[in-house]
């Protein structure tokens, strides 16, 4: 990615303290990006990329400076166009989805092995966060192989811990 170059004084005090010219420029570089997350003007994928770094550490980076991963307001707007790809009208006074929807939505799991049992239908409530979480998934699709090659190693990591983490309590591994 292009970049430019910013001439910015800091006080002789701040330079000592950080050690090494890079080190200022790394965190005001950092800090530009994180305050345009924080403001909504930038996705955390879209942060990610600008900082050149995998989705899951900048996630980590705005934990890191206080940054919530998913504000009520991104939750209400992403709910509110989730639902209405999907043709689903929020009720007014509270945010349910309607009823007479949710039948379009229920979804049975396909039959499993023996050992295992179908999946009820699925509620309005869950019915939203569906709607909503395949919303997310067409806003990150991407056809760039560097991307896709990214996502695939952030996914591989996320099982391995879940795995372990599962592990070492002597639970059921997620992914066997």
């Amino acid at each position: 990615m292009a970049s430019v170059t910013v001439d910015v004084e800091v006080p002789e005090a701040v330079l000592e303290l950080y050690g090494t010219r890079d080190a200022i420029r790394q965190t005001l570089s950092q800090s530009a990006v994180l305050e345009l997350v924080r403001r909504g003007d930038v996705s955390s994928r879209g942060g990610a990329q600008l900082l050149g770094m995998g989705w899951l550490d900048f996630v980590r980076l705005m934990g890191e400076h206080g940054i919530d991963f998913f504000t009520d307001e991104m939750w209400q707007q992403d709910r509110a166009a989730a639902t209405e790809m999907k043709g689903i009208r929020s009720a007014e006074s509270d945010g349910e989805i309607l009823a007479d929807h949710v039948a379009e939505l229920e979804v049975h799991a396909p039959m499993a092995e023996a050992t295992e049992c179908t999946n009820p239908p699925i509620d309005a409530e869950n019915a939203a966060a569906i709607a909503l979480l395949d919303f997310w998934l067409q806003q990150d699709a991407t056809d760039d192989p560097e991307e896709i090659r990214k996502a695939d190693e952030e996914f591989e990591e996320l099982r391995r811990n879940l795995n372990a983490n599962r592990a070492a309590t002597g639970e059921r591994l997620v992914f066997p």
